[in-house]
């Protein structure tokens, strides 16, 4: 076999220092070739072959004069590949060398003429959609669901505590803590909280975020309030992929405030609530490309697009995270998020699903 050899030209002091740095003097410790038997023993119905494995022994001896390591093996014949198979260089028969010297006589008539070898059929679609639209499968219905849920109101205070530094300050929420166990290394997990906050002070919001252990899930999400005691209504949805079998997973939310939160103050529920899901009913995407909105149309967020195909009677949930900065600051103003099918919104007026605004530029939500 020909190992194919590489050659470094440098033109200015960038590529100088990658040559150098890819060049057998910058300390290479091993330099391995592999050749042929055939460059030492000769073969009379290849005679090409065996002039390109000479040229690799002559290669090493090459760099061994100008002081550079270098080595090669020179194989001998292995049954059921190259000259042993269907043969190799000018005078071999390339067929299917998979059943080794028996596929010569496949591919060659008694006359020595070539047999057209039967092609592997092609595929019924030739496309370029994403891997969710081929699960066509007919969904389950049998979850593996966690679930809390609580109606009493709870006031959270900021207090610094040395568990909150190590934790990056944020602080577990009492009672939203759910466990759940994978069944596949492919499962997904699918996280959802509602929280309806609201405060009594006049601080600079609150960040709340879902986590897996210690690790946080995500981007962290903020609560804003221009109104003391309004009600703000949260909701934190994540698809977790924890890539293990049989893998026990602990979620549980947490917030990181300078003031104070109450959560259900006039009784209404908060939830916490994790389902696994088999890979096949799940397809997402996400992206970190930027993109400015001007005032007046609709614009596609790239990267969250996703295809999915439903059976007869399915339904699709449909939910979507995005990190946005408002470059407006009045009340008046509003910016609207939508999700499209087949591009039509799902909300018919297009009002939008979702109406934002803010009343301090740069802020990050």
């Amino acid at each position: 076999m020909a190992t194919p050899a590489f050659a470094l030209l440098a033109t200015n002091e960038e590529s100088a220092h990658d040559a150098r740095k890819n060049s057998a003097s910058a300390g290479i410790q091993l330099f391995q070739m592999f050749s042929s038997t055939s460059a030492l023993l000769g073969l009379s119905r290849s005679a090409d072959y065996s002039a390109v494995n000479a040229n690799l022994n002559c290669l090493i001896n090459f760099r061994r004069q100008q002081g550079a390591t270098g080595q090669s093996n020179m194989w001998g014949q292995v049954e059921g590949t190259g000259l042993a198979g269907s043969g190799t260089g000018a005078s071999g028969k390339h067929g299917d060398t998979n059943k080794g010297a028996a596929a010569s006589s496949e591919a060659y008539t008694k006359e020595g003429l070539p047999r057209s070898l039967p092609k592997m059929p092609e595929p019924d679609f030739v496309s370029e959609y994403p891997p969710s639209y081929f699960h066509r499968d007919p969904a389950k219905a049998v979850f593996e669901v966690a679930h809390r849920e609580f109606g009493s109101p709870l006031e959270m205070q900021h207090r610094t505590t040395l568990t909150g530094m190590e934790s990056q300050g944020f602080s577990p929420v009492k009672g939203l803590q759910v466990s759940v166990r994978t069944k596949e290394k492919t499962d997904k997990v699918l996280i959802f909280c509602n929280l309806p906050t609201s405060t009594q002070d006049n601080h600079d919001g609150v960040c709340w975020a879902l986590k897996r252990g210690d690790q946080v899930l995500g981007c962290p999400s903020s609560s804003w309030v221009s109104e003391l005691g309004r009600l703000d209504g949260l909701l934190l949805p994540w698809l977790d992929a924890p890539g293990k079998a049989r893998f026990d997973c602990e979620y549980s939310v947490s917030c990181r405030l300078r003031g104070s939160v109450q959560l259900s103050q006039r009784g209404e529920r908060r939830q916490l609530t994790a389902v696994v899901v088999p890979e096949g009913q799940v397809a997402s995407s996400e992206s970190s490309e930027a993109l400015a909105v001007q005032p007046g149309r609709w614009y596609d967020v790239p990267g969250l697009q996703q295809i999915s195909y439903t059976n007869t009677g399915e339904k699709v949930l449909v939910f979507c995270t995005i990190r946005y900065t408002a470059l407006w600051s009045d009340e008046n103003t509003r910016g609207r998020f939508s999700i499209f099918r087949d591009g039509k919104p799902l909300d018919p007026e297009q009002f939008g699903l979702q109406s934002v605004r803010a009343l301090q530029k740069g802020l990050k939500r």
